[in-house]
Order: structure tokens, then sequence, then C-alpha cells
């Protein structure tokens, strides 16, 4: 059992290779899946039959259940022993959806496929419109396209862009990467002796005009305009490396993980304060700063080849999907705190090791280190006992109970002591923040 796949090529009869000449005046049984193609119009008139599949197209509601439907009719010939010879446009191999599904299916089957080879496409895309695809090239398909899979610095190729509606859609995902008015080509019929359209325009007019067919497709040019990149995340990427080369900026070379904590934790303040101001710009703004401190960290690590800002975003991926079962898994949640659960069962379950009877954490291994530092002194004076702080603190303790305090208003008087520790802090250019939590450290290093 066999089903041999022959490519028109994709313009008129010339372009039709010997080959797939020679099958389909031979055979008896052809299929097409569509006689829109000028290839298809020359074989009648040599008086070959075809037996086309337009029609599924307007029985079906989706591209998807109309190549499904192609294949179940070709699949159910092929297993009657009848030699079929299904013919399509262009290369069997390029943007063939029925192809691919047949392909698939004949890996579990005793039915053989076999290619016989058109000119694609493609290759009449890079003659006409002049470009070399080894410079980097992409290829996509007008009603899957997504902003995501876009790459401005390459040449970008959309096919399928049939219709106005179609040519609608891929506008405003464009839009997406690309100003309003970035310069775009919309071809059609390429390679054709009649009917063909080379024709750059504003993005914005993509849908603007008429002339469109299945031949259709849209071409972007590769681009390094910031207008364009500004958005892109390879480009943030580059900019936090090039800070950090022999050529950028001497501050940030210098910076360590250590001398970036405290701009760490600035920088989650001032979006709290954001957050609390209701402030869109202000988000924004501050959500950009906070992921800069992200980079600089995945930058320092990148520079000593530990890992890169593209494994923390793996490991943030992986993690939200396994700590999601209920929604990439197989579990359901009602509400939110059935979700909570989910998410508090998956962390335990990941963090549930078996304690080493050799060793013992200490009180700093088991606090919320995330806390700052006022917060995490409260919490390690919990732990480690009164009488313990008092003994350690004793020499401070007597120096500060000879101040007078107003006993009405204590919280302010220990406010303004706070405030004057700070400044002394600052004045001897020291981080109150973190002398603070490494002192906390220091003294909760005890093994329990």
């Amino acid at each position: 059992m066999m089903i041999q796949i022959v490519g028109l090529g994709t313009g008129e009869e010339s372009q039709l290779s010997q080959a797939a000449w020679r099958v389909l005046e031979e055979s008896k049984q052809i299929y097409v899946r569509t006689m829109d193609h000028p290839v298809c119009a020359w074989l009648v008139q040599q008086g070959v039959e075809l037996q086309s599949f337009d029609s599924i197209y307007e029985e079906e509601t989706t591209f998807e259940g109309v190549y499904a439907k192609i294949v179940r009719i070709l699949l159910h010939e092929a297993e009657t022993g009848k030699p079929i010879v299904y013919a399509v446009p262009g290369h069997p191999m390029v943007a063939e959806e029925t192809v691919r599904l047949l392909l698939e299916h004949a890996k579990n089957s005793d039915i053989e496929v076999k290619l016989i080879t058109g000119e694609s496409f493609l290759d009449t895309v890079f003659t006409r419109l002049g470009f070399d695809p080894v410079d980097g090239f992409q290829l996509l398909d007008g009603p899957r396209l997504k902003a995501a899979f876009i790459q401005p610095r390459l040449h970008v190729l959309i096919g399928q862009v049939y219709d106005r509606n179609m040519a609608s859609d891929v506008k405003l995902t464009l839009m997406q990467k690309y100003p309003d008015d970035h310069d775009v080509i919309f071809a059609d019929k390429l390679g054709f002796s009649q009917g063909e359209q080379i024709l750059t325009m504003k993005l914005y007019e993509l849908d603007q005009h008429d002339g469109f067919s299945n031949h259709s497709v849209v071409y972007v040019a590769p681009t390094e305009a910031n207008g364009v990149l500004r958005k892109d995340f390879d480009r943030l990427k580059d900019i936090v490396a090039t800070l950090r080369s022999p050529q950028g900026c001497p501050w940030d070379r210098e910076q360590t993980h250590l001398s970036l904590r405290r701009h760490l934790i600035e920088e989650a303040y001032e979006v709290i304060a954001a957050l609390e101001q209701d402030d869109p710009d202000a988000i924004c703004e501050e959500l950009g700063d906070l992921l800069l401190q992200v980079m600089l960290h995945s930058q320092i690590e990148a520079e000593t080849g530990v890992f890169t800002v593209d494994d923390v975003i793996g490991q943030l991926n992986d993690k939200l999907i396994r700590r999601h079962p209920h929604v990439f898994g197989e579990t359901r949640a009602s509400d939110a705190e059935d979700a909570i659960r989910h998410w508090e069962a998956m962390k335990a379950a990941e963090k549930a090791v078996q304690p080493d009877p050799n060793e013992s954490k200490s009180i700093w291994d088991l606090m919320p280190q995330e806390m700052p530092a006022l917060l995490l002194a409260a919490e390690s004076h919990k732990k480690i006992g009164k009488a313990i702080v008092a003994t350690k603190l004793q020499p401070l303790a007597k120096q500060l109970e000879q101040l007078e305090f107003d006993a009405t208003d204590s919280e302010t008087q220990i406010a303004k002591l706070l405030e004057a520790t700070v400044w002394l802090a600052k004045s001897k250019g020291v981080d109150p923040e973190h002398a603070l939590r490494d002192l906390i450290r220091s003294q909760t290093q005890i093994r329990g």
C-alpha cells in the first residue's frame, strides 16, 4: 500500500518537475488538495483526471478539520490497495499540514508514503524579494501567528494571509512587535506570469487593500532599530552584558552580589510604593528597575559560567508548572484556597528531605531570612531567648538606660533613636540594613 505525494511547484506548468509530471501522467487516481493552482488547470487540459478536496473547505469550520478529513479519506483509499497519488501546491514538506499528518500515520502502519518533490514557494520568495535566508529566516503561519514567535532581527515571512480578515489578525499581531508605521511587504502570486503583486506599505495599511489569495504572503525585513528592539528581551540581555563589559560602565563593572543588596531591597520597596499609589506609569517603571537587579545578579553569575538569566527563567517556568498541578496537571482547584493548598503541598514535597542525623541546622537557617533586618532581629530574639540577647547587649543596654524617655510617647522616642542610629551608620559609611542583618546572622549560628 502506497501513497505518492507530488509537489506541483509554486507557479505554472513550466516549474513542474519531470519526475512529478511522469507520475501524474501515468496515474489513474489523482487527488489534489485544491484546484486553486495554475498547474491543475493545465493538467486538466492535458486530459489528466483530478479529484479535488475543495468541497471539504466548505464542509468544515476549521483548517484542522479540513486537514484531518483529507487524511482520513486518503488513508481509507490507500488501505483498499489502490495506488494513490496526492498532489499538493509547492513542495510537499513546506507548509503542508496534510503531508505531515500522513507521514506521522505512516510510522505506525503498513502504508508507505513516497515524496516526489516540487519547487517550493520559498525558492521564488527568496528570488523575488531578494534576500538570503542564511542571514536568519523565519517562516510563520498566519492563522497560528503569535507575537512571541516573531524575532525582528531575522527575515520574517508569514504565509497563508489569504484574505482581509487574516491580514487584519496578522497586522494586529505584528503591531505587538513593530511600530504601526513600520515598512512591510505584501506579495501575492510570486512567480506567476499573471497576477503577481509586490507592494511595500506601512504596517497599518496591511488590511486596507484588495488582492488576497491562497498565495499571499507578508514579509518583514530584519531590523536593529531601537523602536522595534526596545521591547526585546534579548536586547535587554545585550545591554546589561555591555554595561558589565570592559567597555561598559565603571560603576556597573564594580558591582557584586553583596554591593547590590541594598539596591535590590530599595527597588522592591519602590515597587510597593507605586502599587499603593495605584500609578500604572510608576508601576511600569519601578518593575523595570526591579528587573534590572535580577538582570545584574544573573549577569554576574553568567560571567563566571555558573548560570544565566535564561536558567533563572527556566527554573521559574519549571516551578510554576510543577506547583500548579491544578492548571498543568490532572488535579483541579475549586477556588483560590484550594489552589494555595496545592501550591503548599507541592512546595512541601519539594523541600521534604531526610535529615542528616550528624548535621543540625543553625537558628539562622531556620529563620525567614527574606524579612527586613528589624523584623529579622525581632524574630531572632524569640528564637535565641531574651536572656541571651540581654547578656550580649548588656554594655549598650546600660548606656540606653541613661536616656530619658517620655513614658507617654515611648514609641516616638524609640523611633527617633532608630533614626539617629541610621544617621550614625550613614555618617560612618555603614549600610544599617545589612549591618544589622550580618550581626543577626553571626548571633544565630547556633546549632539546634
